[in-house]
């Protein structure tokens, strides 16, 4: 095995590693966002619904994308009243260029629903960071192949 082959079959194996270690981190966001969504749903269980959870947080895969990569968006749920019916909507809270959301963005209906908002984002922020650093060793790798092609046809 020459030397390019090598170089080629080592970074199909990171590549490989690379799968592996987004499916984990998309695991660990979607069980956040399930322990999440499950104290959502929970203060509904309150006959009062001004105490419901406003926020709502959705976990974006590569099968539902059909892109490479994981994205955690929140939104923020409200009722509103569309010819004379009451319709549910959701708008996204804006992130910004940092991983992790302002916490000044959110206004929770109560402190617990703050402090999974905070303890989420905790998490959030640390996968964010982690899927990032995956895209960019990606694009280091697709840089170098491009590269090495490059170099292939000019010496030919």
């Amino acid at each position: 095995m020459n030397g390019n082959q090598r170089k080629e079959r080592q970074i199909r194996d990171l590549d490989e590693r690379l799968d592996d270690w987004l499916r984990e981190l998309q695991e660990d966001a979607e069980a956040v966002a399930k322990e999440f969504q499950d104290a959502a749903y929970a203060s509904r269980d309150n006959e009062n619904s001004s105490k419901w959870f406003r926020y709502m947080v959705r976990v974006r895969t590569p099968e539902k994308t059909g892109k490479r990569g994981v994205s955690i968006e929140w939104l923020k749920s409200r009722w509103q009243r569309v010819a004379g019916k009451n319709t549910f909507r959701a708008d996204y809270v804006r992130k910004g260029p940092k991983h992790r959301y302002n916490t000044h963005l959110f206004k929770p209906v109560d402190s617990q629903e703050g402090k999974l908002i905070e303890n989420a984002e905790d998490q959030f922020e640390r996968i964010r960071e982690e899927v990032a650093l995956i895209g960019s060793l990606r694009k280091v790798m697709a840089n170098s192949r491009r590269n090495d092609k490059r170099r292939k046809e000019e010496g030919k």
